[in-house]
């Protein structure tokens, strides 16, 4: 299936099966048909659950919040954090001068199912946080909110996610390696939480 095919199947799944779908950090929308559009996309949360048990990505909060009010509180945390990450990958591929120019690509999160697309606008890489999907042509990363975090904090690199299975990408091959190479330029300083772990690991 190409990309584009793979595109208009999600739309009509999603508008067949969401009339009003909603991210997880506003409401609930289902995932089974994100496999018809992306083969072996749910295979994501299998292999992030595994590197979570292996100690390469940080693992949620096991204890709920106590009450809806808590839990709204901590989805509105969750969400800021996320957009605050998405926004330092946006703020590093704008200063970035590659031979060609960064595909557009869009990224989806796994656990909230949240889009959020990148688009080249002149000299800038422009963010659309908590977009409507991908449109025909893009590049699509699929992934979750550890996987980001780890990116976000230098304790882990985009060619390393990717063996992992944490981060699965479709799009054409030339497009899909453009799009890989300037994700894996992005190289932040691992704080000290992280670097103190990683001298005891």
């Amino acid at each position: 299936m190409t990309a584009s095919a793979r595109v208009a199947v999600m739309a009509a799944l999603l508008a067949i099966a969401f009339p009003v779908a909603a991210c997880g950090y506003h409401g609930n929308a289902a995932v089974g048909a994100l496999n018809v559009a992306y083969p072996n996309a749910l295979w994501v949360r299998t292999a992030v659950w595994q590197a979570q048990l292996d100690g390469l990505l940080a693992r949620a909060n096991a204890t709920p919040p106590a009450n809806p009010i808590a839990e709204r509180l901590a989805l509105a945390q969750r969400y800021r954090e996320v957009s605050g990450q998405l926004t330092q990958l946006r703020d590093h591929l704008s200063t970035q001068r590659p031979q060609q120019p960064t595909p557009t690509f869009t990224v989806l999160l796994m656990g909230p199912m949240m889009w959020s697309r990148f688009e080249l606008n002149g000299d800038a890489m422009a963010l659309q946080v908590h977009a409507d999907g991908p449109v025909s042509g893009d590049v699509v990363l699929i992934t979750d909110e550890p996987v980001l975090a780890a990116l976000a904090t230098g304790r882990m690199r985009l060619a390393q996610a990717v063996e992992l299975g944490v981060v699965r990408i479709y799009g054409p091959n030339a497009a899909a390696s453009a799009v890989s190479a300037a994700i894996e330029t992005w190289r932040p300083t691992p704080t000290p939480a992280v670097a103190a772990k990683r001298r005891t690991s």
